[in-house]
This record gives structure tokens, C-alpha cells and sequence, in this order.
């Protein structure tokens, strides 16, 4: 048998035509179609030309999806356009600092010694636990560093 060039691609392309007019085929097309977009738009155009089809319920599943992660980001974006501006820098180094003091006050009460306390005063000398800190060296029987000028044991 010998075929010309011509009929072999006219075959093709009937064959082509009939596989797309297929129902199955072109719901089948269609599906994959949106599948590789991965729209909001394409699955709501899938399910509404196929309400049946193979993947409707799929596509409806994938749509809503969809939406819901673009009402998420804009939900997003109007609580970042609706809170206030940050606080400035000099307000952030304040409330480091404070932390940082807080912190080393749990250490110094957690050694609860003279020295400790006394390290606190060196550090913090007009610290919002600086009056605490004397209490608890006059409590422990020694004498705070300012109160006679000494440096704390560690710096002596």
C-alpha cells in the first residue's frame, strides 16, 4: 500500500477533529487546560461549561480555593494599610534596654548575693530596681557600692 503524503496528514487531522468533538475528550482538554493555569478564573469556566463533567466537582473544590486564598491576601493587605505606623526606633531601643535590665534582674535575684546586687547598681545605677538592689545588700550585711564609692568585686 502506498500513501501520499497529503491523505496521511488529511487523516491526521480528521482524526483530530473527531477525537476533539468527542464530549469526554474536550471535557478532558478542558480540565487539563485549567489544571496547568491554575486559575480562579479557568476552574469557574470549567465547571460552568461542564456541570457534570469528570472534574466538576474538583474544579468547583479548586475555585473556591482559589478565591479564598485572594480574599485572605486582601484581608491581609487592608489590616497592614489599617494599623498604625510602627513605633520609631528610639521607642524599640527603650524597650530593648528595659528587657535587658528586667533580665538581668531575674539573674541578680536569682543569685541573691551582695555581689550581685552590687553588679545590678554598677550597671543600672539609677535602674528602676536600684532601690530594691540596696534594700537586699543592706539586707545581706553589706555596704553598697555607692554608698562608699566601692566598684563591685569584679572590677576591683
Amino acid at each position: 500500500m502506498h500513501f501520499n503524503k497529503k491523505t496521511v496528514f488529511l487523516g491526521f487531522i480528521v482524526l483530530a477533529v473527531v477525537v476533539c468533538s468527542l464530549p469526554i475528550t474536550r471535557d478532558e482538554l478542558d480540565w487539563r487546560w485549567a489544571e496547568s493555569r491554575d486559575q480562579a478564573d479557568d476552574f469557574m469556566r470549567y465547571s460552568t461549561d461542564w456541570p457534570h463533567g469528570r472534574h466538576a466537582a474538583e474544579a468547583r473544590l479548586h475555585y473556591n480555593q482559589r478565591v479564598w486564598a485572594e480574599t485572605k491576601k486582601a484581608m491581609i493587605r487592608e489590616a497592614y494599610k489599617k494599623t498604625p505606623v510602627a513605633r520609631t526606633n528610639s521607642a524599640v531601643r527603650l524597650e530593648r534596654l528595659s528587657r535587658l535590665e528586667h533580665f538581668f534582674w531575674n539573674e541578680v535575684t536569682n543569685a541573691n548575693t551582695a555581689e550581685s546586687y552590687q553588679d545590678y547598681l554598677y550597671r543600672y545605677p539609677s535602674g528602676q530596681f536600684a532601690p530594691q538592689a540596696r534594700r537586699h545588700i543592706l539586707a545581706l550585711g553589706a555596704q553598697p557600692a555607692g554608698m562608699n564609692g566601692a566598684l563591685p568585686a569584679r572590677d576591683r
